[in-house]
């Protein structure tokens, strides 16, 4: 049988053993050994099989060699000639490693199937932008390469419906297309939005959502807090929609145009408990809870009742202020008002003189039951009536030195301020003036030295006369005083104001002996020159009479109220 092989392949594959049969048993003859036989074989009439032509691949995408010579194949190829197909590089198949071959095989004029198909590899994958938002995982660009793409944490598709993960395939040199697209979450609403959030609440559902983060495409629906008086620009009920925009939160498209951001402000507290402006202090308001709340802007007028003024000491002297609520808080307020006072009353009209002082325009008019306001000042000076004997017989100031001076009149005065209802305590004491000089006053001491004398003054000239009626004595005294006195003035301290100036006699030498303004002294001596001595009590307690050697005593003599 081997050797019929041989003989065909010498005829160059043009004839093919179609079928062995080997005989049967029954039609097989036994030969003894040596004996010949002749065999009359007939030449097989089989046709030959056909070539094959040039493997037709594309040169740029596949590589073809000869799998006997590894040389490049021919145009004419025998039957069952083998050929090796990789692909070229840049390129791949799926599933087939990179550098593999495959053979194809000439079979009657027709190649085997090629079990490859080389398809161009891709570049690398490109990031999606931003970079930060997606975590791509997978490896090779070679064709039918995977990446498969998500969104990284932090990062969302934002809607339920659409699908949190994709896979970009490498088809023939090309990524397919990802339709996933992610986007930055949004902080928590308390910490990423340009609202106070502390005056904010949800229409509905929890304050949870506003203190988590949210996902891309989260919508909040905002109210103010009314329940603790935030409200927004006079409004009640107003609410706000805003929505997780690739992290950040803004005004829904929706509510852009209808109104401006949702700042909530603070309503103020009744106006009156606030700011204690009650009637029976004295204040009155003029547009007083026009609207139930006081939102933010709101502005209240306030004045003074009829029996209060504005207080112009410590406040202001308008007559209606404007207080406007600010965030929960009245500002503006500068009106204080104070209980008027009656109309000043002195203590003696005889005695006193009030005239008008600040302000100019309240005019001192002693009417019963006329009120003025708070702070106004009457000036109080102390009448100083008629002259007589060029003397001044009224009432003047005393103890005043630290008082101002009218520059008309050279008086002191004092002055009283209605404060909150009351006038402030007088600071003048207006007293008589004494009726008599200071001559006059020791006239009369002398006289009551000479009437009172007893049995142990023998030694005065009345002492006889004294026994006699009280009208002899009275006459001795007089007569005595007239030529001398047992008194004598050491020194006069008076008050050298114009007034007094202006009161005292042409003679200026007597001046001093004219003082008897309330608060002129009059320091006085026994007249030692006239045999006079004051008189000590001894030791037994007896009057007794000193000579001159003694120290005298002094004797101040001062006119109080007219004594």
């Amino acid at each position: 049988m081997s050797n019929l092989r041989r003989w065909l392949s010498s005829f160059d594959g043009y004839y093919a053993i179609d079928h062995i049969a080997p005989p049967s048993f029954a039609d097989s003859v036994m030969v003894p050994t040596g004996t010949c036989v002749t065999v009359a074989c007939e030449l097989a009439l089989t046709s030959p099989e056909e070539e094959c032509g040039p493997l037709e691949i594309d040169p740029h995408r596949y590589s073809a060699l000869l799998k006997e010579s590894m040389q490049a194949v021919g145009p004419s190829n025998p039957p069952e000639t083998e050929i090796l197909v990789r692909c070229q590089d840049g390129f791949s198949s799926a599933g087939v490693e990179a550098d593999s071959y495959t053979t194809v095989e000439c079979n009657d004029g027709t190649w085997s199937p090629l079990m490859i198909n080389c398809q161009q590899d891709c570049g690398e994958f490109s990031s999606l932008e931003p970079v930060a938002a997606y975590t791509i995982e997978g490896s090779g660009v070679h064709h039918a390469a995977t990446r498969s793409i998500s969104c990284a944490e932090g990062y969302s598709t934002g809607a339920a419906v659409s699908p949190t993960q994709s896979e970009s395939r490498c088809v023939d040199g090309v990524w397919s297309p990802t339709d996933l697209i992610c986007y930055a979450d949004c902080d928590a609403f308390v910490g990423g939005a340009p609202l106070d959030v502390s005056r904010l609440a949800l229409t509905k559902g929890t304050q949870r959502l506003m203190t988590e983060p949210q996902h891309h495409g989260t919508r909040l629906k905002l109210r103010c807090r009314e329940e603790v008086l935030y409200l927004f620009q006079g409004m009640r009920g107003a609410s706000m929609e805003f929505v997780c925009t690739d992290g950040r939160w803004n005004i829904s498209d929706e509510e852009r145009s209808n109104v401006g951001i949702l700042k909530c402000k603070k309503a103020c507290p009744p106006i009156r408990e606030a700011l204690a402006l009650s009637e029976e202090k004295g204040y009155r308001i003029l547009n007083d809870e026009e609207e139930k709340w006081n939102f933010h802007g709101t502005q209240r007028s306030v004045t003074c009742r009829d029996t209060f003024s504005p207080d112009v000491v410590a406040g202001t002297n308008m007559t209606i202020d404007i207080i406007t609520c600010a965030e929960g808080s009245w500002i503006g307020r500068h009106i204080h008002c104070r209980a008027k006072c009656p109309e000043y009353e002195p203590p003696d009209h005889d005695a006193y003189l009030v005239t008008s002082h600040i302000p100019a325009s309240e005019v001192y008019k002693p009417k019963k039951g006329r009120l003025v306001s708070h702070g106004t000042m009457r000036r109080v000076e102390c009448r100083p009536h008629r002259n007589k004997e060029h003397h001044s017989m009224g009432y003047f100031a005393a103890n005043a030195s630290h008082l101002p001076e009218n520059p008309h009149t050279g008086e002191y005065f004092g002055v009283v301020q209605c404060l909150g209802g009351t006038w402030t305590a007088l600071p003048i004491r207006c007293e008589k003036v004494c009726p008599t000089s200071i001559e006059a006053f020791l006239f009369d001491r002398c006289v009551a030295v000479h009437t009172s004398v007893g049995p142990l003054d023998t030694g005065e000239p009345c002492y006889q006369a004294a026994r006699g009626n009280h009208k002899d004595k009275r006459e001795c005294g007089i007569k005595q005083c007239e030529s001398r006195s047992p008194y004598r003035i050491l020194r006069t301290i008076a008050q050298r104001d114009e007034s007094t100036e202006k009161l005292v006699p042409p003679d200026k030498q007597r001046s001093a002996l004219m003082a008897r303004k309330p608060g002129d002294v009059h320091l006085v001596v026994c007249d030692e020159k006239s045999g006079y001595a004051p008189v000590y009590p001894n030791d037994d307690g007896f009057l007794s009479g000193h000579t001159a050697s003694h120290d005298s005593l002094v004797a101040k003599v001062q006119c109080e109220d007219g004594h």
